[in-house]
């Protein structure tokens, strides 16, 4: 089993769109690794990393790990 590249890149194409369409500062965006998207690499930033390759972290060269997460909203949010 293994992780399927295409499947990425439609990924990476969908944030895209995401963002564009959004206006909002793609430096908001962080999308965490899960298990599965480590399932089947046999090494960190190897040929079959594509979190490595196609995630919003690796396109900005984020590579800490996450301690904890802050979600913000403004009051308007729950008008």
């Amino acid at each position: 089993m293994k992780q399927n590249e295409m499947e990425w890149i439609e990924y990476r194409s969908k944030l895209k769109d995401v963002i564009e369409s959004s206006k909002l500062p793609r430096s908001i965006f962080y999308d965490l690794r899960g298990n599965h998207d480590s399932f089947g690499v046999p090494s960190p930033g190897g040929d079959h990393d594509f979190y490595q390759k196609y995630s919003i972290n690796a396109i900005l060269r984020r590579h800490g790990r996450v301690q904890s997460i802050t979600l913000e909203v403004s009051a308007s949010s729950y008008a």
